[in-house]
């Protein structure tokens, strides 16, 4: 049977100097420190699976299937991509969480048209999935 752990806080996070293991430091319900440690490998599983789980989260709280995880960004950068015709946009929160995402030039020109019809006509309010 697995072990369960109880976490009422997350203390502090570490890499190993290698890069190869990441751990997750908690305080248990009884206030005692843990340790969850993972492979760096799946990182990736984590980063993909947290954000669908808070708008689940916030979806059963408030029982609203509109509710979502917004972050606000405060700064954006483009970048081409140095192997593809793609580009990179990231965006940046003050309080420094950053995520990347890939864009064909087709799907740039799209959203950027896209942004240009909402500013002319603010009106419209219903989101756009492409």
């Amino acid at each position: 049977m697995a072990q369960e752990i109880t976490a009422v806080a997350l203390t502090t996070c570490e890499l190993a100097s290698d890069g190869s293991r990441v751990r997750l430091n908690v305080t248990d319900a009884e206030g005692n420190p843990a340790t969850l440690s993972i492979p760096s490998d799946c990182l990736n599983q984590l980063t993909m699976t947290l954000p669908r789980l808070m708008q689940l989260v916030l979806q059963a709280r408030f029982r609203d299937e509109n509710m979502r995880v917004v972050f606000l960004a405060s700064h954006w950068k483009l970048q081409r991509s140095g192997t593809s015709h793609h580009f990179i946009l990231t965006l940046k929160t003050t309080h420094g969480f950053e995520a990347s995402f890939g864009f064909s030039e087709r799907d740039l020109r799209s959203l950027a048209g896209e942004l240009f019809d909402r500013a002319a006509n603010p009106q419209e309010s219903q989101p756009s999935l492409n």
